[in-house]
């Protein structure tokens, strides 16, 4: 009887063992999709990471060298027509973006120089060419 006994107790284990081998297989199943599901995201947010567009940036100084704060910075679209303005930070420079790809005039103004204009710059995906600008001293109604 006693055989019988650990013969039972075997099966018993064994039952156990296979529930606990379902369950981990089980468990590897939802592991496995999760990490399918994670690298859909994670791929699709790497998707949306492709922009295509850029920026125009640069510093505006004036014919010593010197940075021109506070000048007015108009950027424009040069097929599109579409204009962006702002104006020069404490250290002269300025940032304009995102932008879509195409190509675009610089146009700086500031009381006591002459209006500069630049371009058409060709901005290219993701770029940010640096147009430097060293405006003249002059009436702003003069153009160069």
């Amino acid at each position: 009887m006693r055989i019988a006994h650990q013969r039972n107790q075997l099966l018993d284990y064994s039952g156990a063992a296979a529930r606990q081998l379902v369950a981990i297989s089980r468990l590897g199943n939802a592991c496995r999709a999760a990490l399918v599901i994670a690298t859909i995201v994670l791929t699709a947010f790497g998707a949306f990471g492709q922009v295509d567009t850029g920026a125009i940036t640069g510093t505006v100084k004036d014919p010593s060298g010197a940075i021109v704060v506070g000048a007015k910075v108009l950027i424009t679209d040069v097929d599109r027509g579409t204009q962006f303005i702002t104006e020069t930070d404490g250290q002269g420079q300025y940032v304009v973006g995102p932008l879509k790809v195409g190509r675009y005039r610089v146009s700086v103004e500031m009381a006591g120089f002459k209006k500069e204009e630049i371009g058409p710059i060709t901005l290219n995906v993701q770029a940010r060419p640096a147009v430097n600008v060293a405006l003249q001293l002059g009436p702003a109604t003069e153009t160069v």
